[in-house]
């Protein structure tokens, strides 16, 4: 599978800390589809496995302290992500993980009013959670 990513995405990302671009670049960008811009509703993306995609083995004796990656610490990077732009929670979706990644491109043939209808209405809804 090839990922890449535009300019304005490595602008967004450039200041996040380690987790938040894991997170963005291989637990949802590779898996965004291309025709919709979102990620999460053809496959699915769970917290498991991005909280395992932010799992560090440290070396034994090693004095590196890793953060807990709970639920909790999760929510706290998706906000990141969503104040840097580069995703949008889907309200539509409420029980799953599905975001728009407004940043990406997509392929331009291709009809976005879906996406662009959710877009709007996430700027309506309050209490969204992560």
């Amino acid at each position: 599978m090839i990922t890449s990513w535009n300019d304005a995405e490595e602008a967004a990302l450039d200041y996040l800390r380690w987790e938040g671009q894991v997170v963005y670049l291989r637990g949802l960008r590779r898996y965004m589809d291309y025709r919709t811009g979102l990620v999460g509703v053809k496959r699915r993306v769970n917290r498991k496995s991005l909280q395992e995609l932010l799992e560090v083995n440290s070396k034994p004796g090693s004095h590196h302290e890793t953060p807990e990656i709970t639920a909790s610490y999760l929510r706290g990077v998706f906000k990141r992500l969503a104040a840097a732009g580069l995703i949008k929670r889907v309200p539509e979706y409420d029980r799953t993980l599905v975001f728009l990644l407004p940043l990406a491109d997509v392929d331009k043939s291709a009809s976005r009013s879906s996406a662009r209808g959710a877009h709007d209405q996430q700027r309506t809804t309050s209490g969204v959670r992560y």
